[in-house]
């Protein structure tokens, strides 16, 4: 799976292509920002960076965002936010790799 992400995700062309969508999707971040800050709105930045985050991989990903009510009672952001938690947990296997058999599935 890291293998295909990195060779059709994260390559330099990918990155480079994927640039505008970025620039774009931040720009609404710091709209809305400015928005907020304009009516003295209290805002929770780790909320607004999930779902920027959310929105742009789906956007690199699947070619267009979902919204919560698109996908189960769940919601896609919240199952964003578990695999980005999975995909950051210390892997013993990504150091040593003939303990790999050892890994908790």
């Amino acid at each position: 799976m890291r293998k295909v992400v990195t060779l059709e995700l994260l390559s330099n062309l990918k990155i480079s292509q994927f640039q505008p969508m970025r620039k774009t999707e931040i720009d609404i971040l710091v709209d809305t920002l400015k928005s907020a800050a304009e009516i003295g709105e209290t805002v929770d930045m780790s909320v607004r960076i999930a779902s920027v985050t959310a929105d742009m991989t789906c956007l690199t990903v699947f070619g267009r965002k979902y919204a919560d009510k698109d996908l189960n009672e769940e919601g896609l952001k919240e199952v964003m936010k578990e695999t980005m938690e999975e995909a950051a947990a210390f892997n013993l296997g990504d150091y040593f790799p003939y303990l790999r058999g050892l890994e908790e599935t």
